[in-house]
């Protein structure tokens, strides 16, 4: 859909497919390079994988936020006194963080699925277009790499996942 509006119907407001590099990291010396050519480029792709995990996790953490605000120790930090937005900030924000960002380190895997098929059909060269070229080629070798590169990000997410709720919530400590 983002191709059919804003590619054809609007007579290319935004470039159906393809890459501009960005200066100083062209390969050759006969290409164009600019800041504004890549952004074109990366909106429609941005959309296309961004939009509908957005809206997973705006769903989810309203529906957090809605339960948390209603428990006691919100009450009783509003009774103390303080100030609406710390309230929310400081004591209901970051317990109902807790279940979006699970969800979060989750949808990566969804996400780098999602990229390979966007690289594709947005003729993008990325690690997606890396990993369907070498499974189109049966070379192996890509292929195992490919994946264990996948495997290896998804794991340092979900890792990093794991920091962050020491972060959200004190009472989580690793040792």
């Amino acid at each position: 859909l983002l191709l059919l509006v804003f590619s054809i119907s609007m007579n290319g407001f935004l470039p159906s497919s393809g890459w501009v590099y960005l200066p100083g990291t062209c390969p050759s010396v006969i290409c164009e390079a600019s800041v504004w050519g890549n952004l074109k480029h990366a909106l429609m792709p941005a959309i296309a994988l961004g939009v509908g995990r957005a809206a997973i996790l705006t769903r989810l953490l309203r529906a957090s936020m809605l339960e948390i605000i209603r428990m006691e120790y919100v009450t009783t930090a509003r009774a103390k006194g303080l100030k609406e937005n710390w309230v929310i900030l400081k004591h209901a924000l970051k317990n109902a963080l807790i279940p979006t960002v699970t969800i979060m380190g989750l949808q990566v895997g969804f996400l780098i699925g999602g990229a390979i098929v966007v690289e594709t059909l947005f003729a993008i060269p990325g690690l997606g277009t890396y990993g369907i070229n070498a499974i189109i080629a049966r070379d192996y070798q890509q292929v195992q790499g490919f994946i264990l590169l996948v495997a290896i990000c998804f794991v340092v997410i979900n890792f990093l996942v794991d920091l962050v709720y020491s972060f959200l919530d004190p009472r989580i400590r690793y040792s």
